[in-house]
């Protein structure tokens, strides 16, 4: 089975979106947000909080829009051994819903010490953005001209 790529996005964006928990065997818990699956996710931000308990350690990660809470369970818990509050960092994991709540199974959580990943990160997300809203103006106005064209 092929690993899924982990996408960039915005943290409101995985609030916002519709959790779809797996139906069994190899489908996977996914996030589906303005029409695109979010399986695994990348967000970058500063740490906010830390929790470290004996079952698994947290850090919740902000960015310009929104807080998420990054798990790592047992075995992963070294990830969050250096991180602190005010940290930078770029985490990568699943999406899951705990308690009604979106989370992320984390699998690698890394401290960035140059800030200008965070720009070039927010540059790459509201690049994407601007392309989407320019893929849609540009449908829009084909389906316009193509009723205009079939009422003449």
């Amino acid at each position: 089975m092929k690993r899924s790529p982990a996408k960039r996005i915005w943290i409101k964006n995985l609030r916002e979106g519709k959790y779809s928990p797996s139906s069994g065997g190899y489908n996977p818990n996914k996030l589906i947000y303005d029409g695109e699956e979010f399986i695994r996710v990348r967000v970058l931000g500063t740490v906010v909080d830390t929790y470290d308990s004996d079952k698994f350690s947290a850090i919740t990660v902000k960015d310009e829009t929104g807080e998420i809470s990054v798990r790592f369970f047992q075995d992963d818990t070294e990830w969050t051994e250096n991180i602190t509050e005010g940290d930078l960092v770029r985490a990568i994991g699943k999406v899951r819903e705990r308690e009604d709540e979106i989370v992320l199974n984390g699998e690698i959580v890394r401290k960035l010490e140059n800030p200008a990943w965070i720009e070039l990160h927010q540059k790459q997300l509201k690049d994407m953005e601007t392309k989407e809203n320019n893929t849609e103006t540009k449908e829009t106005k084909e389906s316009n001209t193509e009723i205009e064209e079939t009422e003449i």
